[in-house]
């Protein structure tokens, strides 16, 4: 397999009533490629995502992954095979500590049953050390050790959304789709959030961005993908599309968006 299309989609196309809510979507992600999903609100950037996991069923198109095609594959068959996402809203089991959180996002690598539990077999004890290994690896990775006792209803905001991206990385998969992860977060919680996906994309995880904030799109994107009305509008790094025409109109007209001024030299700084 070809890491110029570990993820493909083609023709995307999905209808709402007489609604067409995408209309014809391509794209391709590399293998270790961070793409953020970009647009004026209402441009079908969830919905892509709804289809990409199996939470929405296209009306044509088709899409593959690492060589497969998983068009219309059911959510369980897509996240145990190496998609997770997180969403808008914090999906959180709000009275379970952090640690507890993490745990239950591991439920797909659990193989023993309640019998050998009830009677704490062999295989239970050494399922559970891994168990905590795994859990211990996870909170590392979003910097949340410290906070692993502490029940997530009384987490920051901006902790609360690196609680639901760790879930999304418990069972370690190989493409994580990101829908808004930065929203509501102040400026200090973004840049937190923006050096995490660049450590995720460091440790070998894909990543497909939908996302608002352009500091943070600017920040971790190989390339932008611009979705308008359900259709591509523009793809490109982030000076091309910053100063692209098209896109400025899209976004503009929407009233929803303004490029930062400074986003353009610290992206060509980074770059450089």
């Amino acid at each position: 397999m070809s890491s110029e299309n570990y993820l493909q989609v083609t023709d995307l196309t999905v209808k709402y009533g007489g609604l067409l809510a995408v209309n014809k979507f391509c794209m391709t992600v590399k293998q270790g490629e961070i793409v953020s999903l970009i647009g004026p609100n209402g441009a079908g950037k969830t919905t892509v995502l709804n289809l990409l996991t199996g939470f929405a069923r296209p009306s044509g198109g088709r899409i593959d992954f690492r060589g497969r095609d998983v068009t219309g594959l059911p959510p369980a068959w897509i996240a145990a095979n190496g998609i997770r996402r997180t969403f808008q809203q914090n999906s959180l089991m709000f009275d379970l500590t952090v640690g507890e959180n993490i745990r239950a996002g591991l439920h797909t690598r659990v193989s023993t049953g309640l019998f050998a539990s009830l009677f704490n077999s062999a295989a239970f004890r050494e399922e559970d050390r891994t168990m905590r290994i795994a859990v211990d690896r996870v909170l590392d990775a979003v910097g949340m050790q410290a906070q692993r006792d502490v029940a997530a209803r009384n987490l920051p905001f901006g902790d609360q959304r690196k609680l639901g991206i760790g879930i999304a990385i418990a069972a370690q998969p190989s493409l994580l789709l990101l829908d808004e992860p930065a929203a509501g977060l102040n400026p200090d919680e973004s840049a937190q959030l923006t050096a995490l996906i660049c450590r995720l994309r460091q440790d070998g995880i894909t990543i497909v961005l939908v996302e608002h904030d352009m500091r943070v799109v600017m920040g971790v994107s190989d390339r932008i993908v611009v979705l308008s009305r359900g259709e591509k509008l523009a793809e490109g790094t982030g000076p091309e599309i910053s100063t692209n025409a098209e896109v400025l109109r899209a976004y503009l007209g929407d009233g929803s968006w303004a490029m930062p001024a400074t986003v353009d030299s610290e992206h060509n700084q980074q770059e450089g």
